[in-house]
């Protein structure tokens, strides 16, 4: 028996990231792991090393730091790792690139 392909199965997943004194909706998540994610910065001057919130879809705010950032794109560090079963719906729901 085939299994239907979830509902979002190639949507783009979109975060939310807020750090001190800034508030940045709609940044495209290109890549998730349990350690963290990389988006794509748009408009938002992000800096090294600088602490943020990041929240996905449906899960409240994971604090982390970004780690670098080079050509649009930054990669976030989250202090703890996030839960195995919440990172495999939002795998197979946005249809990231697997980090892991």
């Amino acid at each position: 028996m085939a299994t239907e392909p979830s509902v979002n199965a190639g949507a783009q997943m979109l975060a939310r990231i807020r750090c001190k004194g800034m508030d940045v909706p709609n940044i495209e998540v290109l890549d998730l792991s349990l350690a963290g994610c990389m988006v794509r910065t748009g408009v938002w001057m992000a800096r090294e090393e600088q602490r943020v919130h990041v929240s996905l879809p449906g899960i409240a705010s994971l604090p982390g730091k970004l780690l670098w950032i080079e050509n649009g794109r930054a990669g976030v560090l989250f202090d703890e790792l996030l839960n195995q079963v919440v990172y495999e719906h939002l795998v197979g729901s946005f249809a990231l690139t697997r980090g892991d």
